[in-house]
């Protein structure tokens, strides 16, 4: 093997390295995300819960006042 398929073998096998963990990396940060974006989405559903919860007190304790 001469010098240069070497070194061209050893760079391919250091590259083929970072792109596994770039990979591993971006597969954890995906998980990350969905996971936070879960969580948004189900504290957003909440806040609407609450402030039709909230509106129809305010309807009925205005009705009331009337």
């Amino acid at each position: 093997m001469s010098e240069y398929d070497k070194t061209k073998s050893d760079y391919r096998l250091k590259l083929d390295s970072i792109l596994t963990e770039n990979k591993n990396a971006l597969t954890k940060i995906e998980g990350e995300y969905k996971d936070k974006y879960d969580t948004l989405c189900k504290y957003h559903t909440r806040l609407i819960n609450d402030m039709k919860r909230d509106g129809e007190k305010f309807d009925v304790a205005l009705e009331q006042c009337e």
